[in-house]
């Protein structure tokens, strides 16, 4: 699957209400409309864009969100971030850490970010799978087989959701330059595992599903 991005002499007026501040970028998103589960584990294969961009190659929210995503112009229509956490499986934010980091985060219902970072090599020249095993106790994420971030409090315990997504926003991506687009994140697939180890969801984007 690919997510490419385009550089056009519009005017894009919106925005996501998160309370104290108003946040106004253009992107898009894939998630999956119906499906989601609790405890397992999550992982995709995926080679992102690059500056200008702000990827969330992997990340998830609570399934309460998923009738009313961006049905509202506040985000999940005040859901978020209770009961709807958020688990950011792999973000990458350029203008904060490069194309080398992989932002790792949840949100639980404390109100307040749960960070964690991991290194690798350029995500937007190379190919790497991110993993998140989810239990009852854990969260472990892990790059290209290699556990990187690990969380053992408040961890979240509602039906969470898939989301792949890529947004334009100065302080995450940094300022987009038109002379770098287009940009393309491709995904290879997505499989989702229970807690017994049963697949029971999978994704190859031969063909839309």
């Amino acid at each position: 699957m690919t997510l490419t991005a385009k550089h056009q002499s519009v005017v894009c007026a919106g925005g996501i209400d998160y309370g104290p501040s108003k946040k106004s970028w253009t992107g898009g998103t894939i998630y999956a409309r119906s499906f989601n589960f609790i405890y397992g584990s999550i992982e995709a294969r995926i080679k992102s864009a690059g500056y200008g961009v702000h990827s969330g190659l992997l990340w998830m929210m609570g399934s309460g969100c998923q009738p009313i995503m961006y049905k509202h112009s506040n985000w999940c229509n005040h859901t978020w971030p209770n009961p709807n956490n958020e688990i950011d499986i792999a973000e990458i934010k350029p203008a904060s850490g490069g194309l080398e980091t992989v932002y790792q985060n949840f949100f639980g219902d404390a109100a307040k970010w749960h960070d964690g970072s991991a290194r690798t090599t350029d995500v937007s020249r190379y190919w790497h799978v991110y993993r998140l095993d989810w239990s009852a106790s854990s969260l472990v994420f892990s790059i290209d087989g290699v556990a990187t971030t690990k969380f053992t409090t408040e961890i979240p315990y509602r039906p969470m959701f898939p989301i792949i997504s890529t947004e334009f926003e100065d302080g995450s991506g940094g300022i987009p330059d038109p002379a770098a687009f287009p940009q393309t994140i491709q995904v290879d697939y997505v499989r989702v595992w229970n807690a017994s180890g049963k697949l029971i969801f999978s994704d190859e984007f031969g063909a839309p599903q």
